[in-house]
């Protein structure tokens, strides 16, 4: 996640294991310091795919920056599922990849 610090992230930690507590799942919820460690964000997905992860939930920081990472986890056979802050369709369509988003459209409210 982004920076836990935020009150909407650490909202959405406890509601994340509050789910997923009620189906028999103990999560194990990351994040990042500040918005702007983005390289930290890249490098914990990176460990969680060194260490066998089978489902990653990921509110990106930087979309574009993270994409390249969560597309690894891809091709390892990770789930990768978007949340908060979307991934460029135009990106997606262009690997040919296809990445759920969950969250709210800014745009059009």
């Amino acid at each position: 996640m982004k920076a836990l610090s935020n009150a909407f992230f650490g909202r959405m930690k406890t509601g994340a294991r509050n789910c997923a507590s009620l189906r028999g799942i103990a999560p194990e919820v990351f994040g990042i310091e500040r918005e702007s460690d983005v390289e930290h964000q890249i490098a914990i997905v990176d460990n969680l795919i060194a260490r066998g992860f089978r489902a990653i939930a990921i509110a990106p920081a930087d979309s574009r920056k993270l994409f390249p990472v969560c597309k690894k986890a891809l091709d390892k056979g990770v789930i990768v599922i978007n949340i908060d802050n979307p991934f460029r369709k135009a990106t997606l369509a262009e690997h040919g990849i296809s990445i759920p988003f969950v969250g709210s459209d800014n745009v059009r409210g």
